[in-house]
């Protein structure tokens, strides 16, 4: 897990500096060693599973913020809105697991 993790802040830290601001590559650094600890499994089959997991959350929490953004201006009550329909897409899409994720 150290391991994977070094290895993830490493990277992340060689790409990011290129890009962002040093304030901003620390940030990103860490998010990144988050990430590595959350899909890091026994198995490399399993880990694959979590990182896709992972990514599904994401992608239906970020198109569905985009989107409320693209429409309305951010307001704590629209932020409890937006958790709550992330949680019904996730449980339609069979997915409970990942609402946590995803809110």
């Amino acid at each position: 897990m150290a391991i994977a993790c070094l290895i993830a802040l490493l990277g992340d830290d060689h790409i990011l500096s290129r890009f962002v601001d040093e304030s901003s590559d620390f940030l990103g650094g860490m998010w990144t060693v988050v990430a590595a600890v959350f899909v890091f499994r026994e198995t490399r089959l399993r880990s694959l599973s979590a990182g896709i997991a992972r990514l599904i959350a994401t992608c239906v929490s970020f198109a569905l913020c985009l989107l409320y953004l693209l429409l309305f201006p951010f307001t704590p009550v629209g932020m409890a809105a937006l958790i709550g329909i992330g949680t019904v897409v996730m449980a339609l899409l069979g997915r409970r697991d990942d609402i946590v994720t995803a809110g």
